[in-house]
């Protein structure tokens, strides 16, 4: 291309669309056929309002016409405001006045019957013909029956309780029983005289006279006698041993005792001052009073019986093996 040669640019016209003049034509052919309309819910008016309902399984509403009295008769009239349009102004000017004739002359009934019923409520008009007496009495509980009077017996009685006559045949069979009951008993005193005679005779065979009955109370005292704990001295176990004017058990040990070391001393003298008033404090099984530490613990380990016996006279003790 040449310097000299001027661009032109090719100007185009806009592409239409043909669908959106097909839906353009349709919403201009179904606003016609709307506003030529009759009432979809009477089918005999001819329609005021467009009003948009909702359809199950779509998003976007359905547009119904409507004329002023189905609109505000029917639950139409519960769709908001923006739902609501006037397809036909004339038919909406024309059908108004009807309209609002019919809402006055209802107002008015109404006022009328309410007014009626609350003067009616208060009269003394009974409560079964009267369609608000519902309202008054819901939150009232039904009163129940008030129980009788109470009737207060005699003061003896205590409280409340009555004399409540017994019937004739009761009356029978107590006294019946009563009677039974009064036989076992003379029959159960009998047979325990009798077993108590039987056992005196039994002990006393060789006395023929007659026996006098037993005192009960006497034999429980001489059991409760013999059976009763006696009093102690007093004194520790220690000085009833130690004391010389104790009872006869007491000496009786005692001896034995002095008995015993009598006969673990006889033969035994003390050899410094010769006496043989010597005491014995048994036997021991080494010699720790008189030998020296080394031999205990060293080589000589002989269990010897030793007897350890101290002198009366001088006080000298030793250790004498057997």
């Amino acid at each position: 291309m040449s310097s000299g040669t001027s661009l032109k640019t090719k100007t185009t016209a806009p592409i239409s669309d043909p669908n959106k003049r097909k839906r353009e034509r349709t919403d201009t052919s179904e606003k016609v056929e709307l506003k030529d309309a009759t009432c979809c819910f009477c089918a005999q008016t001819p329609a005021a309002l467009n009003v948009k309902l909702p359809v199950l399984g779509r998003k976007k509403r359905a547009d119904m016409p409507y004329c002023l009295q189905c609109y505000y008769t029917s639950s139409a009239v519960r769709q908001g405001e923006q739902n609501v349009s006037i397809l036909n102004k004339q038919e909406q000017e024309r059908q108004l006045p009807a309209m609002q004739t019919m809402f006055s002359k209802c107002f008015l009934e109404l006022q009328r019957d309410i007014s009626k019923e609350s003067i009616d409520a208060f009269s003394k008009r009974p409560k079964n013909h009267d369609p608000l007496a519902a309202l008054l009495g819901t939150g009232i509980s039904k009163m129940k029956k008030r129980p009788p009077p109470l009737k207060a017996g005699n003061h003896d009685d205590g409280g409340f309780l009555r004399n409540v006559d017994i019937p004739e045949r009761l009356k029978k069979t107590q006294q019946q029983q009563l009677l039974a009951r009064s036989e076992e008993r003379q029959l159960a005193r009998i047979e325990q005289t009798g077993t108590k005679n039987s056992n005196i005779e039994s002990r006393n065979n060789d006395n023929l006279s007659v026996i006098a009955p037993i005192n009960r109370y006497a034999i429980s005292s001489s059991s409760t006698l013999s059976n009763r704990r006696r009093k102690g001295s007093g004194k520790s176990i220690w000085n009833l041993a130690m004391d010389p004017t104790s009872s006869k058990n007491d000496k009786n040990t005692v001896s034995h005792i002095t008995a015993t070391q009598e006969e673990d001393t006889m033969g035994v003298t003390c050899s410094s001052c010769g006496n043989k008033d010597v005491k014995s404090f048994g036997n021991i099984t080494s010699r720790n009073g008189d030998v020296r530490k080394g031999e205990i613990w060293g080589t000589d380990r002989d269990s010897t019986v030793v007897t350890r016996y101290q002198c009366n006279n001088c006080g000298r003790t030793w250790n004498e093996e057997e």
